[in-house]
């Protein structure tokens, strides 16, 4: 999930950067070659930081991630003059568990899924979906043709059971000996009150997805600001009805509206 996000971040941030050199008045190839690459210039400053970090770190897979989305976005730019794959981003809450035990003597809080809604947006990775979303008219299809070229097809990628880091083992000894309080120590305080217990060990499974994609960005419009805006907005996928798979338990679940 994290390189499908750093992918996702680096596509759009460069559709930004892109829109914004245009709608400035830029040519198109100026346009990409100078605003495009907004989204790695951001992720890799993001890199740096981590790489500072004694938490993270570099990661070479991160800074794959960010050229595949940059390029994704780019290649398109220049060869058709318009993104006819797009990566695009839904989130709804998963419900998991909020915050973790950070030193369970002094009860600090690490809020490891984000202190607020806006944290949650980009820290709670189990409610988060990646989407490559198809434009099947012009992919597919001649410009004659009576398909409407806002209806496009989506796969989606995305995760459940995302509580701890790296797995969701639960570490050997106990709470606050050896260091032993990161990630999974959650403190309750209405149902236990002073205690510790540790998070659910849910099982971690890869989820598939496959919908209509409606590209807003494609609708009609005669205002060019507002054209360039809904190309940016576009980055957001509208819920429509949704085929799920599940390879972890091998099944199809279906959904009217997921988002």
């Amino acid at each position: 999930m994290d390189k499908a996000g750093h992918a996702n971040s680096c596509y759009n941030f460069a559709n930004i950067g892109y829109e914004a050199l245009s709608m400035a008045g830029i040519d198109e190839k100026r346009s990409i070659l100078y605003g495009a690459p907004l989204g790695i210039t951001i992720m890799t400053l993001v890199e740096v930081f981590d790489a500072m970090s004694s938490n993270w770190g570099f990661s070479w897979g991160d800074m794959g991630a960010n050229i595949l989305g940059t390029g994704l976005f780019m290649g398109q730019q220049a060869l058709w003059h318009e993104q006819r794959i797009a990566l695009k981003y839904s989130y709804h809450n998963s419900g998991l568990s909020k915050y973790n035990v950070s030193n369970p003597v002094t009860m600090e809080r690490d809020y490891i899924m984000g202190e607020d809604w806006l944290d949650r947006l980009y820290e709670d990775y189990s409610g988060i979906t990646i989407w490559a979303a198809c434009d099947v008219k012009s992919l597919f299809m001649k410009d004659t043709s009576r398909y409407p070229s806002w209806l496009g097809w989506a796969i989606g990628y995305s995760a459940e059971g995302m509580t701890g880091e790296y797995n969701n083992y639960q570490p050997a000894g106990k709470a606050g000996l050896d260091g032993n309080w990161g990630r999974g120590w959650e403190y309750d305080p209405v149902n236990a009150p002073g205690q510790l217990k540790y998070m659910p060990n849910d099982t971690r499974q890869r989820r598939f997805f496959l919908a209509p994609d409606i590209d807003i960005s494609r609708i009609p419009c005669r205002n060019k600001t507002l054209k360039h805006v809904l190309r940016v907005l576009s980055a957001v996928k509208i819920p429509t009805p949704t085929l799920e798979y599940r390879p972890g338990e091998n099944r199809l679940a279906w959904h009217w509206f997921y988002f």
